[in-house]
């Protein structure tokens, strides 16, 4: 468990290239990874969901202008293990200050914000095995010219498609970068790709799947970060 003021903090969850054209096991997955979780001034953690492996951290951001925030986990076991941003107000994260904790045991941890609780501002972290590959990840990476996005989710009957979502640097606002919705298959054997190539060598993007079902419910996964090729 750590804590920190810095926003500088802007290591993302990249899948590697390889484990998105799958040229490498699924064994890449248990390398130790940080995944990114964004506290919002909309009092909602983005993505409110991440599947990750035993070993891998989380750290979330306040990312708000003015609201403290805290990443409390649901379960006193939990909590006690250190899954706990700050209990007191003072102790609660301040715009600009983060907060990260390792998960090390596999299961479901739902955890929510003390002082946003009410307004619905919880999440959860699912942690498989160590060395068993996450059911859904989104990774990218840079070729010259375009960023390629890379991501596999559950297997749904009822999903209708995806979009993709861009940020400039961490922090910034998520705007959809495909024309249309792509297409989703009903499996979780899909290996789904998308190239986006309106990018600016040297610029780092942030990177969220957006899951739609045929009912208009929509899921995020993410996000990937990675610095376009000059």
């Amino acid at each position: 468990m750590s804590r920190s003021r810095s926003r500088g903090l802007r290591t993302g969850a990249t899948v590697v290239a390889a484990m998105l054209l799958g040229l490498v096991g699924p064994n890449v997955a248990s390398a130790q990874t940080t995944w990114q979780v964004e506290m919002t001034n909309s009092l909602t953690f983005f993505p409110a969901q991440i599947t990750i492996v035993a070993g891998d951290t989380v750290r979330w951001t306040n990312i708000s202008s003015t609201q403290p925030h805290t990443a409390t986990a649901d379960s006193p076991l939990a909590r006690r293990s250190g899954f706990n941003s700050g209990t007191f107000p003072s102790q609660w994260l301040g715009p600009g200050e983060s907060f990260e904790f390792t998960f090390t045991a596999p299961g479901e941890f739902p955890y929510h914000c003390i002082p946003h609780r009410s307004f619905g501002m919880v999440g959860t972290v699912i942690v498989n095995s160590s060395g068993t590959a996450p059911a859904r990840f989104v990774g990218a990476t840079a070729e010259r010219g375009r960023v390629v996005v890379g991501w596999k989710v559950d297997a749904r009957s009822d999903r209708a498609g995806f979009h993709i979502l861009r940020s400039v640097g961490w922090g910034t606002d998520f705007v959809q970068v495909n024309d249309a919705l792509i297409p989703g298959a009903p499996t979780d054997d899909h290996l789904y790709t998308f190239v986006d190539a309106a990018v600016v060598p040297g610029t780092e993007y942030y990177y969220v799947v957006q899951e739609l079902t045929t009912a208009g419910q929509s899921s995020y996964w993410g996000p990937a970060t990675v610095r376009a090729r000059r």
